[in-house]
């Protein structure tokens, strides 16, 4: 028996993420965008912090503004 890992991902809040692991609709939540504007996202997420809103006009620039911009919460 090879179990199947399934992960979701778009559009998923805080809460939505945790609820569904909790309610096992998914092994885990895929975070992209806003992974990129909360670099400590597991922690803010963990302790109900506020998600720092993401730039999209910064993705996929040659530049380091958007990806190393973004401070941990305080």
């Amino acid at each position: 028996f090879n179990p199947t890992v399934l992960f979701g991902n778009g559009g998923y809040t805080s809460a939505t993420s945790l609820l569904t692991v909790q309610e096992d609709l998914a092994d885990g939540v895929v975070i992209g965008r806003r992974f990129i504007s909360n670099p400590d996202i597991v922690r803010r997420i963990r302790y109900g912090y506020p998600l720092t809103a993401y730039d999209r006009s910064t993705f996929y620039t040659h530049g380091a503004k958007g990806y190393v911009t973004y401070k941990e919460y305080e």
